[in-house]
């Protein structure tokens, strides 16, 4: 009869452990296991890095992408807004309608379209006394909001 060997307890085998073990099943050695269900142990540090990963995410949206959303909010509404300002200035605008006599018609042309004024047109005048034809200086204006001719800005602190 063999002597039977003691073999130090595994608190869980991997591939090398149980190869000993066949190995030791294999040269008739008696091999006496337990088996339990483990990994009770490990559950909660499953969890903490779970949480963990899930943490990190939602601090990374919260301080990444919040003040980024708000910041492009704001330059929407800024520009709605300023937008709304140039309507109204440029609709408060002196509009007229334009008289033979008034001045040389044939020597004059809108910068914006390039054509020559004509009798009974409406020119829109603005605050630095240029000239323009309502229809292109209205487009142009609503778009930049400056004077073509001496940049002067139509609403006053842009």
């Amino acid at each position: 009869m063999r002597e039977e060997l003691s073999s130090p307890s595994f608190s869980h085998t991997n591939y090398l452990k149980g190869k000993q073990i066949l190995r030791l099943i294999q040269e008739g050695i008696r091999v006496t296991a337990m088996i339990e269900m483990g990994a009770t142990q490990c559950l909660w540090k499953i969890y903490l890095c779970a949480y963990s990963l899930i943490l990190t995410f939602v601090a990374y949206v919260l301080i990444c992408c919040t003040p980024g959303q708000i910041m492009i909010r704001h330059e929407e509404r800024r520009a709605q807004m300023m937008k709304s300002e140039l309507r109204k200035a440029v609709h408060s605008l002196e509009l007229r309608k334009l008289k033979k006599d008034e001045f040389d018609l044939a020597e004059e042309t809108c910068v914006v379209c390039l054509e020559t004024y004509k009798p009974r047109e409406i020119v829109r005048i603005l605050t630095c006394r240029h000239i323009f034809h309502k229809r292109c200086i209205d487009r142009w204006l609503l778009k930049r909001g400056i004077c073509p001719i001496c940049n002067y800005a139509i609403i006053q602190g842009n």
